[in-house]
């Protein structure tokens, strides 16, 4: 029997190691580490990959990747933590995450953009920013009076240090409960032209990559799904929409400065609410 067990462990793991990587840069397991990147970065606002850590572990039936997450906060990288992700086959079956407080659960989930036309009252947050001090770094989330183009974004929110766009795919107007958006997530992009040394392996700030990050979501939507909290992506129907509109709107975006910068944005008129993101709390002793 031990002899059995050293011989059948070895080759099940050396089967594993082929159905995984067969195929090279196409393989499954690539394909799996591609989704996991793109699923994270289009649907959790300034939340980022660290492409440079990411590791894999293939063992019989299953693989294990684990990811290094962090958001940009006034210009400077926040580390947030780890999460793993395990297929078995091809089924993802498990994840975990040493950062978030209930690991992956709906009552995580945070509705953090409405769009202009959907039937739905998200709270303002807008008046909290005042009794901020002026140099605490912060993120807000901002809903929009209607949906721009990304030429527009940039003349509006010029100064502004934009992280993410979220990203009108008709979708969202039709979004009208908390279950809907339990259900079913905003969708969107980071922001890369802050930062033209951009660290990231792909420039997401233009139509047609947007459009290939939803079309491989698309052609592996049940690992997207099963990589996030949410149950229905509807990324089919994103992206013929998209494919239809042949141009970016956007509807909402996430900005990071200090409570100071981002004061100004409570009096324009295209913002129609602010959500407080993640604030960074100075140390004993830091100035206020």
């Amino acid at each position: 029997m031990i002899s059995f067990i050293l011989v059948i462990v070895p080759l099940l793991t050396m089967f594993s190691v082929v159905y995984y990587a067969s195929g090279g840069d196409h393989g499954k397991g690539n394909d799996f580490i591609r989704t996991i990147r793109t699923v994270s970065e289009m649907t959790d606002p300034n939340v980022y990959v660290d492409y440079d850590t990411v590791s894999d572990e293939i063992n019989p039936f299953t693989m294990s990747v684990t990811t290094d997450k962090y958001k940009m906060i006034d210009g400077k990288r926040n580390y947030l933590g780890k999460d793993t992700y395990k297929l078995f086959l091809n089924d993802v079956f498990e994840k975990e995450s040493n950062y978030r407080p209930i690991r992956y659960s709906i009552n995580h989930i945070k509705i953090r953009f409405v769009h202009p036309k959907a039937k739905y009252f998200l709270p303002d947050e807008r008046w909290d920013i005042q009794f901020l001090p002026n140099g605490w770094p912060l993120e807000v989330y901002i809903s929009l009076d209607q949906s721009y183009s990304l030429k527009e974004i940039n003349e509006k929110f010029k100064g502004y240090t934009i992280t993410w766009l979220a990203l009108d795919t008709g979708v969202e107007e039709k979004m009208r409960n908390d279950l809907d958006f339990i259900r079913t997530p905003a969708i969107g992009f980071p922001y890369r032209k802050v930062n033209p040394h951009s660290i990231f392996d792909r420039d997401f700030n233009n139509y047609d990559e947007v459009v290939k990050g939803l079309e491989l979501l698309n052609k592996y939507e049940k690992w997207a799904t099963d990589l996030t909290e949410y149950k229905d992506l509807k990324i089919d129907e994103r992206l013929k929409w998209v494919k239809n509109q042949k141009e970016l709107k956007i509807y909402g975006i996430s900005i990071t400065g200090t409570a100071k910068d981002v004061s100004s944005l409570e009096k324009m008129k295209e913002v129609k609410a602010i959500r407080l993101g993640q604030i960074n709390y100075p140390q004993q002793g830091d100035d206020e």
